[in-house]
């Protein structure tokens, strides 16, 4: 897309600025590759602002309730190089949001710098990281860009958010360019495929960002977070011999767990015998 411009009403336009935007898709790949390039074309030099829009649209999965979130990873604390993901949850009334306000999460170049932002819900996520402009690094302190969240109007009863990356003033020198790459995930919230090195689709990336804490395992207080990653683990496992047949592993796991169990359904239940034959006499007693 190039920018022209014309000085006086009748004047031939004249090209100012060029923005080349490309996406690298793969195969078998989560991650997007975005490369947003711009030129200065006039004859001076330009002071020219960025404001990229983030992953938005990500839609809902339950009916009974919304989990969609705003999520960002931010290193918290001078002396930690290594991310933690926070989250924003998402309003649903209106009276309770102010449309098109920008609540800024953070700067790249903050003591506590935020490097992505997007959007998941209950099983997938989206997530852009603004590409470091120092190598073996994680913060991009160069691009000195706002990472933000917007509430707009979904329909006529609820809102939804859209985030973005601001970088307020880049140098163009006449003729020259610059070029901001951005690594976009979008997929599955596989925790493996976050951590584990050698699972399928698995990047280093996405560990160093903490990716895997965007999974929500909303764990009660008899299911604690140790044994729902356990679970899950074990119908991966279960699915493997199943040649991927979910409908089988998950018959296999409850029948395991069924058998786990046992002994304590079973003490249970014969417990509940000796008070079935007690009954009786609590009547006569009742009577008397």
């Amino acid at each position: 897309w190039t920018l022209f411009r014309k000085d006086v009403p009748k004047a031939k336009r004249v090209a100012v600025l060029k923005l080349v935007k490309t996406y690298t898709v793969r195969k078998e790949d989560y991650t997007i590759d975005v490369s947003l390039k711009v030129e200065n074309l006039s004859p001076g030099v330009l002071e020219i602002a960025i404001d990229q829009y983030g992953p938005t649209g990500v839609p809902r999965e339950g009916h009974r309730e919304d989990m969609r979130r705003v999520v960002y990873g931010a290193i918290k604390g001078e002396d930690n190089d290594k991310p933690q993901t926070l989250a924003r949850p998402r309003k649903t009334k209106l009276d309770d949001v102010t449309l098109g306000e920008r609540d800024v999460l953070g700067n790249s170049a903050d003591k506590e710098p935020v490097l992505w932002v997007g959007q998941d819900n209950k099983f997938f996520g989206a997530m852009a990281y603004l590409v470091q402009a120092v190598e073996k690094r994680l913060p991009a302190p160069t691009w000195n860009a706002d990472f933000y969240f917007e509430d707009v109007l979904e329909n006529d009863t609820s809102a939804s958010q859209i985030t973005g990356m601001a970088i307020p003033k880049l140098h163009l020198e006449v003729g020259g360019s610059r070029t901001v790459n951005f690594a976009l995930f979008c997929g599955p919230k596989r925790r493996e495929m976050f951590v584990k090195e050698g699972a399928p689709h698995f990047k280093p990336l996405y560990r160093d960002l903490d990716y895997a804490s965007t999974i929500q395992l909303r764990s009660c207080f008899c299911a604690w977070d140790w044994l729902s990653l356990s679970m899950i683990w074990l119908l991966w496992a279960i699915s493997n011999v199943t040649f991927g047949n979910f409908g089988v592993a998950i018959f296999i796991l409850v029948l395991i767990v069924r058998l786990a169990l046992h002994p304590m359904t079973k003490k249970s239940q014969v417990a509940m015998s000796k008070m079935k034959k007690l009954g009786p006499m609590m009547k006569e007693l009742e009577k008397k």
